[in-house]
C-alpha cells in the first residue's frame, strides 16, 4: 500500500495539504505531528477567530458553531472533531506546541464549487498521489484576488515564524499550499498590504469582538459552493437544533 502521509517542505515549513471537514485528513494531521515533531503549528484560520475557536476546542467532543458578520451576511463556522484544522489545534494544545492562526482576515472569503474524489481514496492511494491528481486537475484554474491576498498573508506569516522555529507544521487547504510555497520563497520586505475585514493593512488581525454562548443551538446548512480544498466551510442558514453550542461574535 502507498505511504499515506505526504508533506510539502520548504525551509523549516512542513505543509500538509488537506480537505476541510474530512476525517481522513484529520487522521493525517495526527500522523504528521508524530512524524515532524513540530516546535510550532500553523493553521489556515485568521487570528480574529482565535479566542472563540480555542473556547470551542475546550468543549470537544461537543460540537460548537461560531457566528460572525461578513458585511450584511451572517457566517457560521462549525468546530467539530473530524476537521483537520480542529485536530491540528487540538494536538497543539495537548502537546503544548505553540499554535498560530496565520490566515488573512478579509471581508469575504471566496466560495468555489469543486468536484473532488471521495477523501477515502487517501487511505488507498496515499496523499501524494491524491494531491498530485488534484493539482493536475486544477492546473488551468487561476486564484482570484481574495485567494491571492490570503496566500500572500499566510506566506508572510510563515516567513516570520521561520525566523523563530526549526520545524513548523502548516495545515492548510490543498488549493493554497503550492502558491504559499512559491510565495514563501519570494523575499518580502514588508507585510502584505490590503484592507481586511477589520480594516487593517496587514495580515495580522485586530482583537476579536465579544463572544456569547446561546443556550438553544441552531442547525446550519452548508453552503454548496464552498470548496473543501480552499477554506473551512461556512454555514449560512439557521434551521432546527443540532449543534450544542452557538457562539456569536457581536
Amino acid at each position: 500500500m502507498p505511504r499515506r502521509l505526504y508533506l510539502e517542505q520548504f525551509g523549516p515549513v512542513h505543509a500538509l495539504p488537506v480537505l476541510h471537514y474530512r476525517m481522513e485528513f484529520a487522521q493525517l494531521v495526527r500522523m504528521a505531528v508524530t512524524q515532524v515533531r513540530p516546535d510550532a503549528i500553523a493553521i489556515e484560520l485568521p487570528a480574529t477567530l482565535e479566542t472563540p475557536f480555542l473556547r470551542a476546542l475546550h468543549r470537544l467532543p461537543q460540537i460548537s458553531v461560531i457566528s460572525y458578520q461578513e458585511g450584511s451576511e451572517s457566517v457560521y463556522l462549525l468546530v467539530e472533531p473530524a476537521d483537520p484544522l480542529v485536530e491540528a489545534a487540538r494536538r497543539a494544545l495537548e502537546l503544548n506546541i505553540p499554535l498560530h492562526f496565520i490566515d488573512a482576515d478579509i471581508n469575504s472569503y471566496p466560495r468555489h464549487r469543486q468536484q473532488l474524489p471521495d477523501s477515502y481514496c487517501v487511505t488507498r492511494i496515499g496523499l501524494e498521489a491524491y494531491y498530485r491528481e488534484y493539482l493536475h486537475a486544477c492546473r488551468s484554474e487561476t486564484a482570484d484576488y481574495n485567494d491571492r491576498r490570503r496566500e500572500q498573508g499566510m506566506a508572510w506569516r510563515l516567513q516570520q515564524l521561520a525566523l523563530l522555529h526549526q520545524r513548523i507544521l502548516f495545515v492548510g487547504g490543498m488549493a493554497h499550499i503550492e502558491r504559499v510555497k512559491q510565495l514563501f520563497a519570494t523575499p518580502r520586505q514588508r507585510r502584505w498590504s490590503g484592507s481586511t475585514a477589520a480594516g487593517s493593512a496587514s495580515p495580522t488581525c485586530t482583537p476579536i469582538p465579544a463572544v456569547k454562548f446561546w443556550p438553544n443551538s441552531p442547525f446550519f446548512r452548508r453552503s454548496t459552493n464552498c470548496g473543501a480544498a480552499r477554506s473551512p466551510k461556512k454555514y449560512r442558514r439557521a434551521e432546527p437544533a443540532c449543534a450544542d453550542a452557538f457562539m456569536h461574535l457581536s
